[in-house]
């Protein structure tokens, strides 16, 4: 399934980005379904070396 399929079938609106976990990302997707994993961080210093703009509150990831 494509994360705009997912987004879709959520039946939330607005806009959303798609992106996933780290080294091992099926591994924690895994756990994140299995209720183990509930939260994640990005180093702040990493937004700032590639000009991105921090998350915001009511941001929509589709992972």
């Amino acid at each position: 399934m494509t994360s705009e399929e997912l987004w879709k079938r959520s039946g939330l609106n607005g806009t959303y980005e798609a992106w996933s976990f780290g080294e091992a990302p099926d591994k924690l997707a895994d756990l994140v379904l299995q209720g183990i994993k509930t939260a994640t961080c990005s180093a702040y210093d990493l937004y700032l070396i590639n000009n991105e703009p921090l998350p915001q509150t009511g941001d929509y990831s589709v992972i």
